[in-house]
């Protein structure tokens, strides 16, 4: 019996053990879903992080494509700026030369207008001297008109006084040329009626 009861002991040491680790593994699993919650909470957290940093991405996929379809235009656009500025600059060598030509044109055009300006000071010169005696010219003709229009008014007064004369002499030989003829008609009145007695 004593054998029984020290197995019962035994068994009940050992049962009491066993509930001690029992319950050291209940505190252990507790533990573990305590930490397994806050660990699922923290997943779902980086799940939403993660569904949100995706989000962005495709998100910034979506401009990045965008983007490179951009600059798949503006490399276009650059090709054919970069060719339209070779065209400038070929069109700004041809036009340098042309200038060139027309500057030399110009000097040419200087030079000339140069000998021109020396022939217009030297033509100037000639014409100062040519003014002075037109001017000395015009005095005299001045003098001349002054001393026609004497002359013209004193042949004037002549010429009143000539017609006047002229006009008295007309006036007289009229009448003396009408008195002729009143006489000559009485003689011939004369000759008429003795002719017809």
């Amino acid at each position: 019996m004593e054998e029984k009861l020290d197995k019962i002991l035994s068994e009940l040491e050992n049962n009491s053990s066993s509930i001690q680790n029992l319950e050291k593994n209940q505190m252990d699993v507790l533990y573990r879903i305590v930490h397994l919650k806050t660990g699922q909470e923290e997943l779902k957290k980086g799940q939403n992080v993660l569904t949100k940093n995706y989000a962005e991405l495709s998100t910034d996929q979506k401009v990045l494509s965008r983007n490179y379809e951009e600059l798949k235009v503006d490399q276009k656009e650059l090709r054919k700026g970069n060719q339209e500025l070779k065209n400038g600059q070929m069109e700004l060598t041809r036009r340098q030369a042309e200038f060139t030509i027309v500057q030399n044109d110009l000097k040419s055009g200087q030079k000339e207008l140069s000998n021109q300006v020396g022939k217009l000071e030297t033509g100037q010169g000639e014409m100062r001297n040519d003014i002075k005696e037109l001017r000395a010219g015009q005095s005299e003709i001045i003098t001349i008109i002054k001393h026609s229009t004497t002359l013209l008014t004193e042949n004037s007064t002549h010429f009143r006084k000539d017609m006047s004369t002229f006009k008295s002499d007309v006036n007289a030989d009229i009448e003396l040329l009408f008195n002729e003829v009143a006489s000559v008609k009485r003689k011939v009145s004369k000759l008429e009626q003795s002719k017809n007695k």
